[in-house]
């Protein structure tokens, strides 16, 4: 789940807002609620670089690998900057034909999908849909404040690439070879 600015605006020091992870989510900010987060200087921000770095290491559990993440960051920065997670359990529900849980209702999902109109021609095997229309990309699901008709994972719209907001996310997967 991507982490919500505050309704009032970032420059007057509001930061990010502090949300309650809904059952089977973890939330993982770049800062601590009601912290506004650096920047960085490249293609990503500090954190961003750091959960990348840190994602690539083999066999290391999800709460090590953001637990590196919040040691790495805030050692960097002098403590000015402390990513921050909540998380909340898992298995409320049976888990899906892929065996993940509480797949629904939390944000709606980027995928690598391009956007096509119909399911013609689409990939058989699982793997990401890379033609089409790759200024718009796939977003999959219902987040929290969807009509119930659209918290099914059938449900797909198209978006700018380049959009984000409060009802986004995606999920952090690791590959274990």
């Amino acid at each position: 789940m991507l982490c919500p600015f505050e309704r009032r605006f970032r420059a007057q020091a509001g930061g990010l807002a502090q949300v309650n992870a809904p059952k089977g989510t973890m939330i993982a900010c770049a800062t601590a609620p009601g912290t506004v987060a650096a920047d960085g200087s490249g293609d990503n921000g500090l954190y961003t670089s750091k959960l990348v770095e840190a994602v690539k290491t083999p066999g290391m559990p999800i709460e090590e690998v953001f637990k590196k993440v919040r040691i790495e960051v805030s050692r960097e920065t002098a403590d000015a900057q402390t990513p921050w997670e909540a998380s909340s359990p898992v298995g409320s529900y049976k888990p899906n034909a892929f065996g993940l849980y509480d797949m629904l209702g939390n944000v709606r999902e980027w995928v690598e999908d391009c956007w096509n109109e119909t399911y013609n021609g689409a990939p058989t095997n699982g793997s990401a849909w890379t033609s089409g229309d790759c200024s718009r990309r796939v977003r999959r699901g219902g987040d929290w404040g969807s009509p119930i008709d659209h918290v099914r994972a059938a449900n797909r719209v198209r978006d700018r690439s380049d959009l984000n907001g409060d009802s986004f996310g995606f999920r952090v997967v690791r590959n274990p070879d």
